[in-house]
């Protein structure tokens, strides 16, 4: 019995790592992003928070393409990111996206900008809403969640009206928003 028994244990320890070999490979294969070839456009991070607050309720998808235009945002984003994208579209030569999530019941909730992938005609923006871990302590305070990104113009044709698609993760549109490059531009 002293023989088998360390025999058996290695039988046993073998066929276990080759099932887990054997399953590991039948994994679900991976999925590539959306676009061309799974490539996401270059963008910037400018800024992202969950300042606490109350206002605005509603969740908002943004393509800002100057300064000016961040003085008609007031009162639909919270003041910080007002700010944040204020300071972003001094640089002319960046297009600023933005996503909001709108008014959370308590910590640990964010949105962030997976990518940006060229398609045929449009360009869709993944966004992933983050909810709280389950396991982890949240505080009972209203949120707002925001992400401020910035791309380079250079990314888009000149004269040309371009659509931006907001989806989530699940694939669901959250907003379509088409500007007129000519207003982008002249980039320096």
């Amino acid at each position: 019995m002293s023989y088998w028994f360390p025999r058996l244990i290695n039988i046993i320890l073998g066929l276990g790592v080759a099932t887990g070999l054997v399953l590991t490979g039948c994994g679900a294969a991976a999925i590539d992003k959306p676009g061309s070839g799974g490539d996401s456009l270059p963008f910037q991070l400018i800024h992202e928070a969950a300042p606490l607050g109350d206002q605005p309720e509603q969740p908002l998808y943004m393509v800002v393409s100057g300064l000016e235009a961040w003085e008609t945002l007031s009162g639909s984003l919270p003041p910080e990111a007002i700010s944040a994208g204020m300071q972003a579209a001094a640089d002319p030569q960046n297009l600023i996206l933005v996503v909001y999530a709108g008014r959370q019941p308590s910590s640990g909730y964010s949105i962030a900008v997976e990518g940006i992938y060229p398609q045929e005609d449009v360009y869709l923006v993944q966004v992933e809403e983050i909810l709280p871990d389950p396991e982890q302590i949240t505080e009972p305070a209203v949120t707002l969640p925001y992400q401020i990104v910035a791309v380079s113009k250079k990314e888009f044709p000149e004269d040309a009206d371009i659509t931006f698609v907001f989806q989530d993760t699940q694939n669901k549109e959250l907003a379509r928003i088409t500007i007129t490059t000519e207003a982008a531009y002249p980039v320096p």
